[in-house]
């Protein structure tokens, strides 16, 4: 099984090609084809905290994944993100673990962002995904959203 670090993460992802990936999974659930359950968290009451799981399987890209990740607002301040988890991904054929990363940042807004500037009116196009005030310089990966949703 492959282990990829946060630096190897941040070498390996294309935004573009995430933009492309998240079109596609995007077509599936609004079809239907998706399979995206509600989340479960287990609740860790004595410290305001979770540890949540969110399974996915989108067959446009063959996708077999789940994040799991935990929540201690607490200890925001600490030094210690309060958002940590894992990303595992699948075999769709037979269920054999392929890979694993920490989640260290949150790409969705950067994908999402890029993937409505692709296909939004010329005349809309003021910001593109390139150019987003939260992005910065021109290709520049999107900022950790320090405590925004998981």
């Amino acid at each position: 099984m492959l282990l990829l670090s946060r630096f190897e993460v941040e070498e390996l992802l294309d935004l573009d090609e995430l933009i492309d990936a998240v079109a596609g999974a995007m077509a599936d659930l609004s079809s239907g084809r998706a399979s995206v359950p509600h989340r479960v968290a287990a609740l860790v009451d004595e410290h305001d905290g979770l540890l949540a799981a969110m399974p996915g399987y989108t067959p446009s890209a063959r996708a077999l994944v789940t994040k799991v990740m935990s929540l201690f607002p607490r200890i925001a301040g600490s030094g210690l993100p309060t958002h940590q988890g894992v990303i595992a991904v699948f075999d769709r054929d037979d269920g054999r673990p392929l890979g694993a990363a920490r989640r260290h940042r949150d790409h969705r807004a950067s994908h999402r962002c890029g993937l409505g500037a692709r296909h939004a009116p010329a005349r809309a196009r003021g910001l593109s995904h390139d150019r987003h005030p939260r992005h910065g310089r021109a290709g520049a990966r999107a900022r950790p959203h320090g405590g925004a949703r998981t």
